[in-house]
C-alpha cells in the first residue's frame, strides 16, 4: 500500500477496505491474509464504494452515480444500505463522454488536437 510513493506503515492499525459494489470475483481472503500477516493490522472493515462516497457528504442515502472509464453505475443507497437489485450499469462512460467533448470541441476548432489519456484530455 503506498501514499505519495511512501510506504503507510499499518502495524497494529485498523482499516477500511472499499470494496467495489459488483465485484464478487476478488479473492478478499488474500487481501486479508496479507494484511494480517504481513502488515500486522489489528482490523479490516469492509465498505462498498457506493457507501463510502456517500459518507463525506454526511448523508445516509442517495443515488451514487460511478462514472468509470468503460461504465458509468448507478447504485442506489438507502439508510447505508445497498439496494442491489436496482443497481444500474450503463455503457456511458467517462472515455465516450470525453471523446464526444473532443468531436464537439474539433468542430468548433479544427486545428486543436488532443490526446485522450486514460481520464484526462490533453491538448497537443
Amino acid at each position: 500500500l503506498f501514499e505519495t510513493n511512501c510506504l503507510i506503515q499499518l502495524f497494529n492499525r485498523k482499516i477500511v477496505l472499499i470494496i467495489p459494489l459488483m465485484r464478487h470475483e476478488i479473492k478478499y481472503n488474500q487481501i486479508f491474509e496479507y494484511l494480517f500477516d504481513q502488515h500486522k493490522v489489528s482490523g479490516i472493515y469492509p465498505l462498498f464504494d457506493c457507501i463510502a462516497a456517500l459518507l463525506p457528504l454526511g448523508i445516509n442515502s442517495g443515488l451514487v452515480v460511478d462514472f468509470g472509464n468503460e461504465y458509468t453505475r448507478i447504485s442506489p443507497v438507502y439508510n447505508y444500505y445497498p439496494i442491489r437489485n436496482a443497481v444500474k450499469i450503463t455503457k456511458t462512460s467517462t472515455q465516450t463522454l470525453f471523446q464526444t467533448l473532443v468531436d464537439s470541441v474539433s468542430e468548433i476548432n479544427p486545428e486543436l488536437k488532443f490526446e485522450i489519456g486514460l481520464s484526462l484530455i490533453f491538448l497537443v
